[in-house]
């Protein structure tokens, strides 16, 4: 897959990042194929860098429980940018495709050389992080009480408002 500023600014994780500094990154991101079945990191793996899904599809999984299956322009890895211990679970390609990896030391370049961008895809990775969050409570939930929890909105739910004072 050919790589362009632009054809990145599709996807979330690059969402509000000008095309000048996704170019500027485009020169440090490595792309790498992986096949179904392959590791592409495991539990307690020192991570290192953000993954980015150009195709295909991988699964993130903790002790045999299937935690998440991400696919083409999802991102996985990101939780090292606030919580730099090892990684917390393996992700293994579910279909063969490929990916982009920015390390932590290339996403430092950029902070310091554009630090609106670096805030921006900060900013995403962390409403991906909350979105996560959000549907891992709801399962929960759901495991617990054997019926999916009200939808946000609903009768007795705080607004999402509430929540911002």
């Amino acid at each position: 897959m050919n790589l362009s500023a632009r054809s990145l600014q599709q996807y979330s994780l690059f969402g509000g990042v000008s095309e000048a500094a996704i170019d500027d990154l485009l020169q440090y991101m490595g792309q790498v194929n992986f096949r179904a079945g392959e590791t592409i990191f495991a539990e307690g793996d020192q991570g290192a860098e953000i993954c980015f899904i150009l195709q295909g599809r991988v699964r993130v999984e903790k002790a045999g429980v299937v935690l998440a299956e991400l696919g083409r322009g999802d991102q996985f890895g990101e939780m090292f940018l606030m919580d730099p211990t090892p990684r917390s679970a393996d992700v293994v390609g579910v279909e063969s495709g490929s990916l982009v990896r920015i390390s932590h030391r290339n996403l430092h370049r950029m902070s310091r050389k554009d630090p609106q961008a670096f805030q921006m895809l900060l900013m995403n990775c962390s409403r991906e992080i909350g979105r996560r969050l959000r549907r891992m409570n709801e399962r929960f939930v759901e495991s617990r009480s054997g019926q999916a929890p009200p939808s946000p909105g609903g009768a007795g739910a705080p607004g999402e408002d509430e929540f911002k004072r």
